[in-house]
């Protein structure tokens, strides 16, 4: 406790209390100043008398003193469970906390900071452990890390910043990093990964070498530079998701494997989807496939409606012909392989494209992958029909040579209502969908009909023909419903599913396995139209591999979950499909440098006063208290600045004569001035 001021409490008013005063100063201070005998002794009676009078008290803080605050922050990055790394952090902690328990008036707190696993943020954490401090409080702070770091946090000069470094002086880490890659690529294309390998153990030029492995091609080994970066080609073969991952050669004495291997996906897209479209006759539907194919911005249109036919005979001159001689060589010899999806509409043959030529089309379904769609009209049941031509090896029925005139209503069929090209169509309700007024008979050999009519007879047949897709649609009336007739039908998603289908757009496979990474969980979706009990295979970032049963939520749909903590790709087999998901950012600041370091914190030690400390988990520096302006560290031991604070509790007021010896001084002070003052006035001169 301190006495910070006087207060006075006079027994008379103030301006009374100065006019008495006045009245007994004026006389004596006119006697001292004339020489006059005991005018000092007069002056000192009148100046006690006065103070006396006023009443003066001492003002009396009541201090408590408050303890001081030591910060401990923790470093629980994924860098910090490498090596033996986990086990200093601990013995550190707990040892550091022992200490400072021992020194007196002293709080200690704990944060812990970089629980992310992409990047080590110190600054934020430090910033709210310290938000309810007093800056006056704060003794110091330390920091058991790693030092990999990826923001420097500010510090006072006068408050100490401890670093205690968990790892050791000259690790060895080699690891690889992603320079450059494209987020997606054009199917039938390729796309290039630049890459650089780092080796701080090895000179700069030296050689490794690094394994690519994309989609389910055949890994390839390339040679790359320490320190100098390379780039490789990768092919994108199909639509969707593929997947990629660069690792290079295991190094001896390396501190983790987890970053000599980078995993991401890349989108395959298609750029433009190329579709021939040839009409063999004008009828009424012939626009629906126009309309629906111009519709789409994702789609180059080619079509042709044969309109006079070799075979057609009349008397209209020849110079009042506008038509176009029917490029046969350029489309069936020279541009057949860039065409995507052929589109027969009401297609009647005619001499007009030959058997080789339709040999051709066959060929790039089988063998490269492409589409065929038939719209078949009632020439499809003549002798001229398209399924006595080479495409009939194509498709999924014969015709049976019957037509049905008359209302029908489409319908989906049982796997057409789980199919995904028709499965969202069967519950806004059939009773809203026209009726169709003519259909054909066919003999269905293999495939899947979605369509049926309410009889039973297939309407919309798909099939997987080698490497392709073909489609037969048994109707030439879909138009009815782009035209509204009795309220149509849903045509466009129909046919634009369809078409996308035979495309392969993954999103519309009827059997797929699906794989995705959310919050630390590997959830594993299997579509399938068959019933199947059969575990799925999960391959990890690091080789091992687990079986992951999948349950059953809805119809049509397995799903399993597993954890997924590890960085990198993870791979899931399931009968005869393969999906892929990569957990983490491939090329996350946290992986980019994971050897201990004090280069990125210990410039702020210094600038603190503080002190760096390597191996403390098993050299543990003392601690103890240092005054303000002082060094806060030394050799095997780091210091907490002592700064004394207090909180004020109350205030007491204590009067100079408020007790009864005060007054009786004062009383026998004034008594005794005024005698001496008396007897040296008595005295002759």
């Amino acid at each position: 406790m301190t006495f910070q001021d006087i207060a006075f409490t006079p027994l008379l008013p103030w301006p009374l209390l100065l006019a008495l005063g006045l009245l007994a100063l004026l006389p004596a201070a006119i006697a001292l100043v004339k020489g006059m005998r005991g005018g000092l002794l007069r002056l000192l009676l009148a100046l006690t008398v006065f103070i006396a009078a006023s009443g003066p008290s001492l003002l009396q803080e009541q201090r408590e003193p408050l303890s001081d605050i030591a910060l401990i922050a923790v470093d629980q990055s994924p860098s910090m469970t490498l090596a033996d790394r986990q086990e200093q952090r601990q013995t550190m902690a707990s040892t550091l906390k022992e200490r400072l328990s021992r020194l007196p008036n002293l709080e200690v707190r704990e944060v812990a900071f970089g629980e992310g696993k992409e990047e080590t943020l110190l600054r934020d954490a430090l910033a709210r452990a310290a938000a309810d401090i007093p800056p006056g409080r704060l003794a110091g702070t330390m920091v058991i890390t790693d030092g990999q770091v990826h923001d420097v946090p500010a510090v006072a000069p006068d408050k100490p910043f401890h670093l205690l470094i968990a790892g050791k002086k000259n690790e060895r880490d080699r690891r690889i990093v992603i320079e450059e890659a494209p987020n997606y690529g054009i199917v039938g294309g390729r796309i290039w990964v630049r890459f650089k390998v780092i080796d701080k153990a090895m000179p700069e030029g030296s050689r490794v070498r690094v394994t690519v492995e994309s989609g389910e091609d055949a890994p390839r080994t390339v040679s790359a530079r320490v320190g100098q970066s390379r780039r490789v080609m990768v092919p994108i073969e199909r639509a969707g998701t593929i997947p990629v991952r660069l690792s290079v050669e295991p190094a001896k004495g390396d501190l983790t494997p987890v970053n000599d291997r980078v995993a991401f996906t890349v989108n395959g897209v298609r750029d433009r989807l190329r579709v021939l479209l040839l009409s063999g006759q004008p009828h009424p539907g012939e626009r629906t496939w126009r309309d629906l194919f111009k519709s789409d911005p994702a789609v180059d249109l080619v079509h042709f409606t044969i309109l006079r036919p070799p075979e057609k005979s009349d008397f209209t001159p020849l110079d009042e012909l506008a038509l176009i001689q029917f490029p046969v060589t350029e489309l069936f010899e020279k541009q057949i392989d860039k065409f995507d999806l052929v589109v027969f509409d009401r297609f009647l043959v005619r001499f007009v494209i030959m058997t080789d030529h339709l040999a051709a089309i066959v060929r790039m379904v089988t063998d490269k992958g492409k589409a065929v769609l038939v719209a078949a009209g009632p020439d499809f049941s003549g002798p001229r029909s398209l399924a006595a031509t080479p495409i009939g090896t194509l498709l999924p029925a014969q015709p049976d040579g019957k037509i049905w005139e008359g209302r029908i209503r489409p319908q989906p069929t049982g796997i057409g209502r789980k199919h995904p090209i028709t499965a969202n169509l069967a519950e806004p309700g059939l009773a809203g969908w026209g009726p169709w007024l003519r259909h054909l008979g066919g003999k269905v050999s293999r495939g899947q009909a979605l369509l049926e009519t309410e009889d039973g007879n297939p309407l919309l047949l798909i099939d997987r023909v080698g490497n392709g897709r073909v489609a037969l649609l048994l109707s030439d009336q879909i138009w009815l419903w782009a035209r509204g007739y009795q309220g149509g039908g849903p045509h466009l998603p129909l046919l634009r599913g369809l078409a996308h289908w035979l495309m392969k757009e993954p999103d519309l496979e009827e059997e797929r396995l699906m794989a995705k990474i959310a919050e630390g969980r590997l959830t594993v979706e299997r579509r399938t139209l068959e019933s199947t009990n059969t575990p799925a295979t999960v391959t990890r970032p690091d080789g091992k591999t687990e079986t992951l049963q999948l349950a059953e939520i809805r119809e049509t749909l397995l799903s399993g979950q597993t954890d997924a903590v590890d960085l990198g790709l993870y791979k899931v087999e399931q009968d005869a499909l393969s999906a892929w998901a990569v957990s983490g950012n491939p090329n996350a600041p946290e992986w980019r440098e994971v050897t201990a370091t004090s280069g990125k914190l210990g410039p702020a030690a210094k600038q603190s006063q503080g002190g760096v400390f390597w191996n403390a988990a098993n050299e543990m520096p003392a601690a103890r208290t240092v005054r303000p302006g002082v060094s806060a560290a030394g050799s095997g031991w780091l210091g907490l600045r002592a700064n004394e604070q207090y909180r004020v509790t109350g205030l007491a007021e204590r009067p100079f004569f408020g007790t009864l010896l005060g007054g009786l001084g004062v009383l026998l002070t004034a008594m005794a001035l005024l005698i001496a003052a008396w007897i040296k006035e008595s005295r002759p001169a």
